[in-house]
């Protein structure tokens, strides 16, 4: 597998019918912080504009690594908000604009990969997997339905801040609410069924998988209790894409609260890795030289910690026949975030036992952050 894919050159015109663009992110938390006057917006305006990158830059669809909203029931100015955006930059043509939501499961277990959509109204590849696998709800992808203009699809996995929980005897998700209004759709099938995609020569599948608890990943991982169902026909002749949403095991430490690289089956051509809140987005060659990893990080700071200062990025996939480049790009509504150490023992000035020294302190402190 070679890190980039061909240049389209004047003697090969048929390259773009052949090529499958796609928009990578992930953690974008809609609805963190969401009551704060300052900072409430911030999700939204980095979704909003990562929406804007997608239709601007003409991909075929957007993968999302898990964690689209920051709590498994968002408040009703979250739901609000996020459904005005992707009404405004998801289905329908230009004017007339509209959203659509298709959830589904890739796994007997919660494994949540779901469908939004975005674009200039023209789908150019087809699913040709078993769609009633995929989406069991209504048996179809909805860009499919006659009813529905769908501009471009958007599929993602849950994270551990969307999972599914039990609710009047029924396991539900935030995006449930939006299949319940005939906006998405549901799948419940740990087997891992992918949606294969097809683009003139360019055949892609799409393995996804949401978030569990790490240990018993793990456990089930090291007991052979997971499967991926690849292709029937030709499998080696597809690209194929793992989602996943876990912890990462970026340091040989070999914990159980981690996905190991080493579970990733080898014929895994490109991981996208959700979770992890700092941008790697570059890829990096596994450990074991199978595939290839891409980090994007969350669209928004959650925490404070050194990671969520880096800048935030999305991804830009090009996958033609076996070959792929991926291009960066940088957020710009992302509030800018800085981190520093202050060693308090290099201020001579402050004795801990002055009754005033948390006062100086913080005079210290505010003398950093200015300059």
């Amino acid at each position: 597998m070679e890190q980039s894919p061909p240049t389209t050159s004047p003697e090969d015109t048929t390259q773009p019918e052949s090529t499958i663009k796609i928009l990578i992110s992930t953690d974008n938390h809609l609805g963190y912080n969401e009551n704060d006057a300052i900072r409430g917006k911030d999700s939204f305006r980095s979704f909003e504009e990562m929406l804007a990158i997608g239709g601007r830059e003409g991909v075929d669809f957007v993968l999302l690594a898990g964690d689209l909203f920051h709590h498994n029931k968002p408040s009703r100015a979250t739901m609000y908000r996020t459904m005005s955006i992707l009404r405004t930059y998801c289905l329908g043509t230009s004017t007339d604009q509209r959203i659509s939501l298709v959830e589904c499961n890739l796994s007997s277990y919660r494994v949540c990969m779901s469908a939004l959509s975005i674009g200039d109204g023209t789908i150019n590849f087809q699913i040709l997997s078993d769609q009633s696998l995929n989406f069991p709800n209504f048996g179809q992808v909805n860009y499919e339905d006659p009813n529905i203009n769908v501009r471009l699809p958007i599929f993602s996995i849950h994270g551990n801040h969307d999972d599914p929980t039990g609710e009047a005897g029924r396991s539900l998700a935030a995006l449930d609410l939006l299949s319940a209004a005939n906006l998405s759709d549901r799948v419940d099938e740990i087997e891992v069924f992918p949606i294969l995609l097809e683009k003139g020569s360019t055949k892609i599948a799409i393995y996804g998988l949401g978030n569990m608890r790490d240990e018993r990943l793990h456990r089930m991982f090291a007991q052979g209790h997971v499967r991926f169902r690849r292709p029937e026909e030709s499998p080696d002749s597809w690209f194929s894409i793992f989602v996943v949403h876990q912890n990462r095991d970026n340091r040989g430490r070999g914990a159980k609260n981690c996905l190991p690289e080493s579970f990733i089956p080898e014929f895994i051509d490109f991981v996208v890795w959700g979770h992890e809140h700092e941008c790697v987005i570059e890829a990096e060659e596994s450990i074991k030289g199978d595939f290839y990893i891409t980090q994007p990080g969350s669209s928004v700071a959650t925490s404070l910690v050194e990671g969520e200062a880096k800048p935030k990025k999305i991804g830009l996939l090009e996958v033609r026949n076996n070959n792929f480049r991926l291009r960066s790009v940088p957020l710009k509504t992302v509030r800018p975030f800085k981190m520093a150490q202050v060693c308090l023992r290099d201020h001579k000035h402050l004795d801990p036992a002055d009754p005033k020294v948390a006062d100086k302190i913080s005079a210290v402190l505010a003398v950093k952050v200015r300059n």
